[in-house]
């Protein structure tokens, strides 16, 4: 039964310990060569970039997810799934102070990857390049209102800031500057379903096997 036991356990190693360490894929949505997803293979998720959905209301995003939409089979992300894939890419929540982490790269990778816009504002750096989505969940908020998450990058290099409670959006504005963070599942391929039921069939098999010795 041990050998069994580690036999079923070297198998899913296989199966489901590559990559070690989570990696940020882009990959095609509409046409070949536009590169607007974005798959974590960390938590299994296709992300739409946030450049798709600039310019939209929540409330407009939200009428195209369902069936017949253009964004048939994506869902508003959670600010937790959202956290997930900042720290899958190498980055942390700074609560909107701008640092000088070591994460600079990072955030200017991930935000030219979702899609920049120029943010312009008073304080330390008046303009830096941003993006920032609109997600489900964190602290409660009025029924017209949903959190937007930002992350900022400034012109000297090493200067970053990030957000996850700072930005609010009603759900009926549009602006060019605020877009929705979607994802979806991606689903595994049948390969690997077959080879899971092989698996488990020889591991049933062998399981028996072992019972019918001991019988004996």
């Amino acid at each position: 039964m041990k050998n069994t036991l580690l036999f079923v356990t070297a198998c899913g190693i296989l199966l489901f310990g590559q990559p070690v360490s989570a990696a940020l894929v882009d990959q095609d949505w509409m046409t070949s060569g536009d590169a607007n997803l974005l798959i974590d293979t960390g938590t299994g998720m296709r992300w739409l970039d946030l450049s798709v959905t600039a310019n939209q209301s929540y409330n407009n995003v939200a009428a195209n997810l369902g069936q017949g939409g253009i964004y048939e089979g994506f869902r508003f992300a959670t600010q937790s799934e959202v956290i997930d894939l900042w720290a899958h890419a190498g980055i942390t929540n700074t609560e909107r102070v701008w640092v000088q982490n070591g994460e600079f790269q990072a955030v200017k990778d991930l935000v030219n990857r979702l899609g920049p816009t120029v943010m312009i504002e008073p304080g330390l750096f008046t303009v830096a390049t941003h993006t920032i989505g609109m997600v489900e969940g964190g602290p409660p908020l009025s029924a017209n209102q949903r959190w937007a998450m930002e992350l900022t990058y400034a012109p000297d290099g090493a200067s970053i800031r990030t957000s996850a409670n700072y930005y609010t959006w009603d759900i009926t504005f549009a602006d060019d500057h605020y877009s929705s963070y979607l994802v979806q599942p991606v689903p595994l391929p049948a390969s690997i379903w077959l080879l899971l039921s092989g698996v488990f069939s020889l591991y049933t098999l062998m399981r028996h096997s072992h019972r019918r010795r001991n019988l004996r």
